[in-house]
């Protein structure tokens, strides 16, 4: 609203001949029409027809103003917290004047969030291939800011916050624990559980053990540990560990799997476990590492010689082929 400016004759007259001076008004109050009382519940079924403008703090309580969702409309609302009780005061301004206005597009529509829904629940989550499903599908497709809002709401509302904290995972991990006290009734072969875990607030830092029992089942007879790391598993960089053993058909059996903040912690724990252990490095990534540093000139000969010291039986024979 514009200001209106007025000046006081009684004042002027006091300033003895100096320019008077103005002042400024606020301008028209509205005036404010009590609609009703109204609680919680029903005060969340009538925001969703309102949109939320400020809000305003006093001795009284709290009061939220909103404006009509339809453009152009002057109709306001403002709900009063009441300090004094729990009831809520709900008034009114304006009427609704909604000819020829637009309802304000606000985010997917329900077939686009049916189709949204399917599309990540079959293990399509990228927003630019979603977008390229709604064309081969022919459905009108949402703007693509609007698709990533709804995709991050649509994860934080299924899978819990992105972000925890070293407590809450301990929490989920003393849920998970194993409990060799459950009867085989009470639980599968094949359900998941927390084998063991360590957690750090001092060095902000953490290692989780997770198996099952067929897995742990496999573990017999075995005589080969095999341990091998990814880093591009978890988009925030933990360290994923797939472990377990390989029989004398050399044949893999996983045990467990484990997530650590730090490689080296996986590394000490298996020490402490496995005193008499000797750890060996992965052939392949030997041969990589080699490769980089043989002379073209030599390189057949030497790496048939490294070829052949792999083939040792036993220890003594390596380190009398390496010397």
């Amino acid at each position: 609203m514009d200001d209106f400016v007025y000046s006081d004759s009684k004042t002027n007259e006091m300033n003895n001949g100096e320019p008077p001076i103005t002042k400024k008004n606020r301008g028209v109050n509205i005036k404010w029409i009590y609609n009703n009382t109204k609680n919680i519940e029903d005060l969340k079924n009538l925001e969703k027809k309102w949109s939320k403008d400020t809000v305003s703090d006093n001795l009284s309580g709290r009061k939220i103003y909103y404006i009509c969702k339809f453009k152009n409309c002057n109709a306001k609302m403002y709900s009063h917290f009441l300090a004094h009780n729990k009831d809520i005061d709900i008034f009114l301004f304006g009427n609704h004047i909604h000819t020829n206005f637009q309802v304000v597009d606000r985010g997917l529509s329900d077939t686009q969030k049916e189709f949204v829904n399917s599309e990540f629940n079959s293990g399509n989550t990228m927003p630019s291939s979603i977008l390229l499903s709604f064309k081969k599908k022919n459905i009108e497709s949402p703007l693509k800011s609007k698709l990533i809002t709804f995709l991050s709401d649509y994860k934080k509302n299924t899978f819990g916050p992105s972000i925890i904290s070293l407590s809450d995972i301990s929490d989920i991990c003393k849920e998970l624990i194993y409990c060799p006290e459950l009867t085989p009734n009470e639980s599968s072969m094949d359900v998941g559980f927390v084998l063991d875990f360590k957690i750090s607030n001092s060095t902000k830092s953490f290692i989780i053990v997770s198996s099952t029992k067929r897995m742990m089942d496999m573990a017999s007879g075995c005589h080969i540990f095999h341990c091998d790391a990814t880093y591009k598993l978890l988009w925030n960089g933990f360290h994923v560990f797939v472990c377990g053993f390989t029989d004398y058909d050399r044949k893999f059996h996983l045990i467990f799997i484990s997530v650590s903040s730090d490689e080296t912690e996986a590394t000490t724990a298996a020490k402490k476990n496995w005193i008499d252990i000797k750890i060996i490095m992965c052939w392949a990534h030997v041969c990589i590492n080699i490769d980089k540093k043989i002379p073209k000139s030599h390189f057949n000969d030497i790496r048939s010689d490294i070829n052949k010291i792999q083939l040792s039986k036993d220890i003594v024979v390596f380190d009398k082929m390496e010397r």
